[in-house]
């Protein structure tokens, strides 16, 4: 509608007057992998650091763009927590840290 008055007639388009409906998006649920398939995956890692990286990501949760940014300082090993600053939507958060190894 908003492209057929603005684009098309070239009139304005009043949207509080007009009370359009948009298809409901479909969720899809997410890929579980097992966990051979996870041992597998670390296990390809080439390096030291790319293992690391790879437990911390799937252990914690992290997104990529958080786990690149991640510091030393940003780990408590006392509180077995890692901070996360700046995160999705720029927010802070804090991702606990297990004990125990995560495959």
């Amino acid at each position: 509608m908003r492209f057929l008055f603005v684009k098309t007639l070239h009139r304005h388009f009043l949207a509080e007057h007009i009370h359009i409906t948009y298809p409901k998006c479909r969720k899809r649920l997410p890929v579980v992998v097992s966990r051979e398939e996870v041992a597998r995956l670390i296990d390809s890692a080439r390096n030291l650091y790319q293992r690391t990286l790879l437990m911390t990501r799937y252990s914690t949760g992290m997104r990529r763009a958080e786990l690149c940014s991640l510091k030393v300082s940003d780990i408590d090993s006392q509180r077995m927590i890692i901070h996360i600053y700046q995160g999705k939507g720029g927010r802070d958060r804090e991702v606990p840290l297990s004990w125990r190894r995560c495959y």
